[in-house]
């Protein structure tokens, strides 16, 4: 950035932080729990900290929250061990990272539909519904991130093709240009080549946009090319139009919330600050050389889950000696309270 960054806003380093920070080391790496007990755990937690930061003269985390930071870490030991699921012997179609909501599966051979929870693996071609305020998040057999919005119902035929019949998908190859996936749409059929983009089947038109890299979409004969922050509505009546959507826009914060959580336990802070960014995508920037430097050198110990980018960057600075806040473009600011 040109222009010299505002000095940060300290208000927010808190005890609160420091709760998170200690439950975030004690924890360490764990497994994750269904949704519905991680919300209910993560509920109990919260209220129990939010109690123990309110009391008179408890500036720092003492003895006390420790002792809380603790039982943090005992219950999301304990929800993992009681509903780990066992990982199946072949390698699956899918499986579920996130699942928010009710959403259900039918697999092909089945007239029945299987509610699905977080770590489930879909072994065979089937239908995924969601209903309202329902989501999921998914990794196909080839570390693609399939995330499903409400009300959508998609046919998952392999681990590379699949059929969007209504609703929304956010599809993240990791920017892999060997993966290649066929998503068939009432307008035609979308092929990607290394990219983030998100596809929408609604009443009455087709929209395609792309956050980055490039799609095609086969379109009554001809082959429609979609770049990075382009938008394609494709309506029923034949009508084309194009426009354009940038990669920080509020439209993409559905897809954000369901990203799956990285590996972070042992690794470079640098690293999680290049997720965030690619995750949310904001630029991002330093109050000054040494802050910069820091987060390079900076080890991250622990690790949170299911958390959209922005929180999981404040739990695990947190953990650190630094702070991020958001400048008034939307730039992330890396930066020293001390």
């Amino acid at each position: 950035m040109n222009e010299q960054p505002r000095k940060p806003d300290t208000t927010n380093a808190s005890a609160g932080d420091e709760a998170v920070a200690a439950a975030v080391k004690l924890a360490g790496k764990r497994e994750v729990p269904p949704q519905g007990d991680y919300d209910r755990i993560y509920a109990t937690v919260a209220a129990a900290l939010k109690t123990k930061v309110a009391a008179k003269k408890r500036s720092r985390l003492g003895t006390t929250g420790l002792a809380l930071a603790a039982g943090v870490a005992g219950l999301a030991v304990g929800a993992a061990l009681l509903w780990q699921n066992a990982v199946p012997t072949s390698s699956p179609l899918a499986s579920t990272y996130r699942i928010a909501g009710n959403v259900a599966y039918r697999k092909l051979d089945n007239a029945d539909w299987d509610m699905l929870g977080t770590s489930t693996a879909l072994d065979t071609a089937g239908t995924l519904r969601s209903e309202e305020s329902g989501a999921a998040g998914l990794l196909l057999d080839n570390g693609t991130s399939l995330r499903v919005a409400e009300n959508t119902t998609l046919r998952l035929l392999a681990g590379d093709r699949m059929v969007l019949e209504k609703g929304k998908i956010y599809i993240d190859t990791k920017a892999s240009q060997k993966v290649r996936l066929e998503i068939t749409l009432p307008s035609g059929v979308v092929r990607n080549r290394g990219t983030r983009f998100e596809a929408l089947a609604a009443d009455g038109f087709d929209r395609l946009r792309t956050r980055d890299g490039r799609i095609s979409l086969d379109h009554k004969g001809k082959q429609l090319e979609s770049g990075a922050g382009d938008e394609l509505v494709i309506e029923a009546d034949g009508d084309i139009s194009f426009g354009s959507v940038a990669a920080d826009d509020p439209d993409w914060y559905w897809a954000e919330e369901l990203a799956p959580s990285p590996e972070l336990d042992g690794r470079p802070l640098s690293e999680l600050l290049e997720w965030v960014q690619r995750e949310t995508g904001r630029a991002l920037t330093y109050d000054d050389n040494a802050t910069r430097q820091r987060a390079w050198e900076t080890i991250l110990h622990g690790s949170v889950s299911n958390m959209p980018p922005l929180d999981t960057l404040r739990a695990m600075l947190a953990t650190t000696d630094l702070r991020y806040r958001l400048l008034d473009d939307g730039t992330i600011l890396i930066f020293s309270p001390r």
